[in-house]
């Protein structure tokens, strides 16, 4: 997957479902970072692996505004916001300030969300590149329609493929990743049937194997 993304100047925005591969996507693209010029709004903790993941107290506003304070303390950098649409961000000021005048920093962003719907019309605005997983509610559809021409490929997108678009050159492509979902279905059962807590030594090991292989 090639795309040419400007990590410290550019949006990128990644809106699918849940478990249809926006963390692993998000990580395939940060390889071409250095991490310690990555910050991260770690909703999902998701990732342990980066030092400037900040794992929020709840999903609010305050916290959201929090983060990107601490984040714009910094120049060059790529800020990574994991299911930003948790958060009511259309009523963060901070937020508004980083799509606005982030660039001026050089600051990039991704962001990830579940449902297009929800994502404020000044973030989809700043978003150049844009990932779309599989959608087949109407309500969803009709949102897309203004936004991507080929929006009748979601509901046949597989899990792992996105329909890409260039909102500067129009360019529209389906792109697919690999995802381990035998592990991926493996590590839940066997979760569920345990019932682990998430602190447990067996929940991390297998967890951090998990990670790595993304």
């Amino acid at each position: 997957m090639k795309i040419n993304f400007s990590w410290n100047l550019e949006t990128l925005g990644i809106i699918a479902p849940k478990q249809h591969g926006k963390t692993t996507l998000t990580k395939q693209i940060l390889k071409r970072v250095r991490k310690d010029k990555v910050f991260i709004l770690d909703s999902n903790l998701e990732y342990k692996e980066f030092k400037n993941a900040y794992i929020p107290n709840d999903y609010s506003v305050e916290e959201l505004d929090n983060f990107i304070i601490r984040a714009r303390q910094n120049y060059n950098i790529l800020v990574v916001l994991e299911d930003v649409d948790l958060y009511n961000c259309q009523y963060s000021k901070e937020f508004k300030k980083l799509l606005i005048n982030g660039s001026h920093q050089n600051i990039g962003v991704i962001y990830t969300a579940k449902r297009v719907s929800t994502i404020p019309k000044l973030l989809l605005s700043e978003t150049k590149h844009l990932f779309l997983g599989k959608f087949y509610i109407p309500n969803d559809l009709n949102y897309l329609k203004a936004i991507v021409k080929n929006y009748e490929v979601l509901p046949k997108l597989e899990k792992g493929q996105f329909l890409y678009k260039n909102r500067d050159s129009q360019e529209e492509k389906i792109v697919k990743i690999a995802i381990n979902y035998k592990f991926f279905k493996l590590f839940w059962q066997i979760s569920i049937t345990r019932q682990w807590s998430q602190k447990s030594a067996e929940f991390k090991i297998v967890k951090r194997w998990l990670t790595f292989k993304k």
